[in-house]
This record gives C-alpha cells, sequence and structure tokens, in this order.
C-alpha cells in the first residue's frame, strides 16, 4: 500500500521530467522511490527473520509461528515486487503502455510455470519461490522498459 502511495503521488512529477527530457531529474526519484521501496522491504525482512515467530504467534496463533521462514521468504519476494512496482510507475510515466501488456503475460506465465513445478514439492515455499521469480521478471522487464523508453528519448540509461 505505502509502495503504491508513493509512486501514485510520484507520478506526475515523473511524466513532468521524462516528457521534458529532464532525464537527471527523472533518475534521482526514480532512484529515490526505489530506495525507499527496498528500504521498506529490508525493514520487513529484518522484521521477519528477527521478530516473525513471535509476531505470527500473536498476530493469529501459536501454529502459524512456526512459518517464520516463510514469512521471511514472502518478504524476500515483496522487495523484488516493491521495486518492479516502482518501475512500472515509471513505465506509465513514459507512456509506454503496449511493452507492459506481454510483459505482465510473461510474469503470469513464468509465475503459473514456477508455481506448478515447485509447489507440489515445497508446498508454501515453493508458491513464495514462485512469487519471487515472477516478480524478478516483472523487475527486469521493467528496467528493460524504462531504458529502452529513454533511449528511444535519446538518453543512454545505465542501471
Amino acid at each position: 500500500v505505502v509502495v503504491n502511495a508513493l509512486g501514485q503521488a510520484a507520478l506526475p512529477r515523473l511524466a513532468k521530467y521524462y516528457e521534458s527530457r529532464d532525464f537527471t531529474a527523472f533518475k534521482t526519484v526514480l532512484l529515490g522511490l526505489s530506495t525507499v521501496a527496498i528500504g521498506l522491504g529490508m525493514a520487513g525482512i529484518l522484521i521477519a527473520v528477527v521478530a516473525g515467530r513471535p509476531l505470527l504467534s500473536v498476530l493469529y496463533r501459536a501454529e502459524y509461528g512456526r512459518y517464520s521462514s516463510l514469512l521471511a521468504l514472502m518478504m524476500c519476494a515483496a522487495t523484488v515486487d516493491y521495486a518492479g512496482s516502482i518501475l512500472n510507475y515509471a513505465t506509465i510515466a513514459a507512456r509506454r503502455f503496449r511493452p507492459q501488456v506481454p510483459l505482465f503475460a510473461v510474469v503470469t506465465a513464468t509465475t503459473t510455470a514456477a508455481s506448478w513445478v515447485l509447489v507440489p514439492g515445497h508446498a508454501l515455499h515453493g508458491a513464495a519461490i514462485a512469487l519471487l521469480i515472477g516478480y524478478a521478471v516483472n523487475l527486469l522487464g521493467g528496467a528493460a522498459i524504462v531504458a529502452s523508453a529513454q533511449r528511444r528519448q535519446g538518453e543512454t540509461y545505465r542501471l
């Protein structure tokens, strides 16, 4: 929720910078958003690792406490998703809508295939890993779209 709120709030500014070809400002905002998003994810990972068991036990029931490693893995997946979401907002700001359709189709197919392979043998952890893989594909695809959009505008983009 927080990452989406940040992305929505920054979207008009990102679009303005992109349209005016102020790529330095565009990258600065993008880097700031990415840093906050990844920082939030890393804080979630730290909390899951350090206090996952007691948190799950208190918030739900004692039986859930044994899934603290799953919580940490889900927070790793969420961190990758947060970074990918920020790149999706940059893609929208650059008005690169069409490449998102095949990207999301590939993300869906990848997550489905990974789930099909991983869930039977690894249950919930397999599902979390499948999500992580899908989010990683989204992150890489989003980075490629943003880089391509900037090249089209005449700017060399380095990740």
